[in-house]
């Protein structure tokens, strides 16, 4: 918006000076810092209250299950694996968290680009968490549950 060829572009045809489009460039920008800044705050909030406790009680149960089939002297391997599978999305989330949250408290300059390029990272690794943990443990709603019903919740 006020890059000189823009700004020329602007003048030529009329449509705003370059002080009117300095200033509308402010206030667009103020205001998508505004809307980056609530959304990573959110997107952390839920990651740390509703998806990390889910994805802990589904790796707790995972491990539960290794066990159970150690004691009952059966191979655990495939077990084993999708624990490890899960204790490694895991451990990427609490990363992600950790990321987006120094983005949003970065020296008291929040950095807006960076703040979007962490909420993208933690929203892959939580698709990853939800595509594998059962539905029942899940905090929100998936896409079948939004379109053809309940899908059993209550």
């Amino acid at each position: 918006m006020i890059a000189p060829e823009a700004l020329a572009l602007y003048r030529r045809y009329g449509v705003l000076s370059d002080r009117e489009a300095a200033s509308r460039y402010e206030v667009y920008r103020h205001a998508w810092e505004t809307t980056a800044a609530i959304e990573g705050g959110c997107a952390l909030d839920l990651a740390r209250t509703r998806i990390m406790p889910a994805a802990l009680r589904f790796e707790a149960e995972l491990a539960a299950s290794v066990e159970r089939a150690k004691a009952m002297g059966r191979d655990a391997a495939v077990r084993v694996k999708q624990y490890a599978q899960a204790a490694d999305l895991i451990d990427r989330l609490y990363g992600a968290m950790d990321a987006l949250e120094q983005s949003l408290t970065r020296g008291g300059k929040r950095e807006h680009g960076e703040i979007v390029a962490q909420m993208a990272v933690l929203r892959a690794i939580v698709d990853r968490l939800e595509s594998t943990a059962p539905d029942a443990d899940w905090p929100f709603p998936g896409y079948g549950e939004m379109f053809f019903g309940s899908g059993g919740r209550e």
